[in-house]
């Protein structure tokens, strides 16, 4: 249950006790409707980019040569940097924290009710679970 103290007159809302799954499985069905359902049989990627990441440059080079982007229904979502220049913005860094990004570029690949993180991993790694997806 959410903790809410009020301090100097105004109202602070807590997480704390809001269980951390719970979070990442209703962000999950949230990403999963933003993607929509261009194929139900695809898994839905969500690649999140930082603009001028020289890392994410190469990723995509590496997404669009092994055909990995057509495999998925996808969407990127870009650092709150990028705002105003891209469609898709993690303002307030909510997904950031939510799924504790501390590289770019991070995946998430989503089927069903099962999904998983992919944060830094070497060019063949990244490559090699990108192919697989969830099985």
């Amino acid at each position: 249950m959410a903790q809410m103290a009020v301090l100097d007159g105004n109202l602070q809302l807590s997480l704390d006790e809001i269980e951390k799954n719970a979070i990442i499985k209703e962000t999950n069905i949230y990403l999963k409707k933003l993607i929509g359902q261009n194929d139900k049989q695809k898994q839905k990627l969500v690649y999140f980019a930082m603009d001028g990441c020289p890392d994410c440059q190469n990723v995509e080079k590496l997404l669009n040569d092994n055909s990995i982007a057509s495999k998925y229904d996808m969407i990127t979502i870009y650092t709150v940097d990028s705002k105003g220049e891209k469609e898709c913005v993690d303002e307030g860094e909510v997904l950031k924290n939510i799924y504790d990004i501390d590289w770019y570029p991070s995946f998430l690949i989503l089927d069903g009710d099962k999904y998983e993180f992919i944060g830094q991993e070497s060019d063949e790694k990244l490559l090699e679970k990108l192919k697989d997806g969830i099985t």
